[in-house]
């Protein structure tokens, strides 16, 4: 009986997903599937993806590494009001994370578990943060973990294929689309996760540390 519920409760997760993004819309917010980690102390950064990229695997990675976290597979956006320096806000949807089964072990499976974030950092969730820059996870296997640096445009053409939601509203499109191109001209990098840093938050925290000296663009009072 529970093999034969899934595809229903998946149709109905995204039904409500949908909704919601399309609500969030027209209130000028942007639902984006990617996670948000944050430095303690520090802004946060989107990891921005498809399934399988890397997010959720990323996230705990440094939250093993002591930082916060967000959420690890939806987000929501809203621009800070009369800020002329685009400031941007990033609100986590926080859900049961669903991590790669290897990780417990080091090495990476494939197939994914549950796994209560709260019981693997039971005080580093934030619910809100400063926007501070963009990562978009790939895994190259064997290549050595590492950044690339990508134009507004890059990135905005990467973000806008994780809130595709937009197109279906053309009334609420334009102020959504301005919203995605402010969070782009933020900092933004390609992050290519090699095995080196399955499970190796010091290695991965290196890897990213020349994005990280970017100032924040504002602080949430």
């Amino acid at each position: 009986a529970d093999v034969d519920a899934q595809p229903l409760v998946s149709d109905v997760s995204t039904a409500l997903t949908l909704s919601a993004a399309l609500l969030l819309n027209r209130l000028e917010r942007a639902l984006t599937h990617a996670a948000a980690v944050a430095p303690p102390g520090g802004p946060a950064w989107l990891l921005v993806g498809d399934t399988h990229s890397g997010k959720t695997t990323t996230t705990v990675n440094l939250m093993t590494a002591g930082w916060e976290y967000l959420s690890d597979d939806h987000v929501i956006l809203s621009a800070v009001p009369g800020d002329a320096r685009g400031g941007v806000i990033v609100e986590g949807w926080p859900r049961t994370f669903h991590l790669d089964e290897g990780w417990y072990v080091g090495e990476p499976g494939g197939a994914r578990i549950d796994a209560d974030p709260r019981s693997l950092a039971p005080t580093q969730w934030r619910s809100r943060a400063p926007l501070g820059g963009l990562l978009f996870p790939t895994v190259v296997g064997d290549a050595p973990t590492a950044i690339v640096p990508l134009s507004a445009a890059d990135a905005l053409a990467l973000a806008l294929r994780q809130s595709p939601w937009l197109a279906a509203d053309r009334h609420a499109a334009p102020s959504v689309l301005a919203l995605l191109a402010r969070s782009a001209r933020l900092p933004a990098y390609r992050l290519l996760l090699g095995v080196d840093s399955f499970r190796d938050p010091e290695r991965l925290v290196r890897c990213l540390e020349p994005a990280l000296v970017q100032p924040p663009r504002f602080q949430l009072a």
